[in-house]
């Protein structure tokens, strides 16, 4: 079924989920301990993992390679079809990469390209929404991940956002293009703390979670009208929706902090050759503490897997997806779809 008409389908009335509302683990769920894995890549099945500074196969976790040969390195890549490469800090840096050999040792260190700079914030509200417009376009167009941010694109024009309120409330906000808002209870906290925002691939839905609720809320980003929540065992932090649109990718933490911070997202020159949602992208931003990393099948809107520790990796592969945090690796087997 098109993913388009599904969210169509599976979305059309109201719905609340219950904390933690997950199916039951199938044959083939895996949860594979690695603390300290700093990055994980797949060439086809071909998994492969850096943990502590050495190359391991997954699943079982057998060495690829000297013990700790990989320690200056933080980043595992698959170049090409059989290519493997490490990058990670340098001198005179900032980043410098490595080519792979079959026995896991790195070749000649190489300064990488530069990342995406990273701006102070996402578009303020006195963007050009033409200009906002065509960088959410032409990231989706390259395949990126529609990340979340404090602003986005409205479907045909104008923009929303999220204001957050001091009564443990907040408001939707939609300028342009059919001005409109809607206040929403953001938080159990006296204070309502930044709310974060995401597009489906398709426009047809939008997200929202405003630390530290633990809702992820779903509405309807043409009309504000709420779609379904799914309240999460912690404070939510969206993270990013994968391009094919199925899955929504958010951190789990604790909902207390000793000060009032603002987590800024920031927003990304768009590069057409670049991926603005890359994971050690993410782990640059300053943001709440994470316990755990869930992925939310859009599909079903529940749980489908939920992995311990900070984000490192998330893999939709087709028979397996698995998603990767610096203590652990979860395989898990995707649900039939309605």
């Amino acid at each position: 079924m098109p993913i388009l008409l599904l969210l169509l389908a599976c979305t059309a009335g109201s719905r609340v989920n219950q904390p933690g509302n997950r199916a039951e683990a199938e044959a083939g769920d895996a949860r594979l301990p690695f603390p300290g894995l700093s990055d994980l890549a797949c060439d086809r099945t071909d998994c492969r993992a850096l943990v502590a500074g050495t190359l391991v196969a997954l699943p079982g976790g057998a060495p690829v390679g000297a013990a700790g040969a990989l320690a200056t390195f933080d980043t595992l890549r698959v170049s090409a079809p059989g290519t493997w490469a490490v990058e990670g800090p340098c001198e005179p840096g900032p980043r410098c990469v490595a080519s792979l050999g079959a026995d896991g040792t790195p070749g000649v260190s190489t300064p990488a390209p530069g990342l995406p700079p990273l701006d102070e914030d996402a578009p303020s509200l006195a963007s050009a929404a033409e200009a906002f417009g065509a960088a959410w376009n032409a990231g989706i167009a390259a395949g990126w991940r529609s990340g979340f941010h404090r602003v986005i694109v409205g479907p045909g024009g104008g923009r929303i956002t999220w204001l957050r309120g001091i009564d443990g409330a907040g408001q939707l906000v939609r300028v342009g293009n059919g001005s409109r808002t809607v206040r929403l209870g953001a938080a159990t906290a006296s204070v309502s703390w930044p709310g974060w925002l995401a597009l489906h691939p398709t426009g047809v839905e939008a997200y929202l979670v405003a630390w530290p609720s633990p809702l992820v809320r779903a509405f309807d980003p043409a009309t504000l009208e709420m779609r379904w929540t799914l309240p999460l065992e912690g404070a939510a932090r969206g993270l990013f929706v994968d391009p094919s649109g199925r899955w929504l990718v958010v951190a789990v933490g604790p909902g207390t902090t000793d000060r009032l911070v603002e987590w800024p997202v920031p927003s990304l020159s768009p590069v057409p050759t670049a991926d603005l949602a890359r994971d050690e992208v993410l782990r640059a931003i300053e943001h709440p503490r994470t316990d755990s990393v869930v992925v939310i099948d859009l599909a079903t809107q529940a749980v489908a897997a939920e992995a311990r520790g900070e984000l490192r990796r998330f893999l939709p592969l087709p028979d397996r997806p698995l998603v990767a945090t610096d203590k652990e690796v979860v395989y898990f087997t995707p649900g039939a779809l309605p």
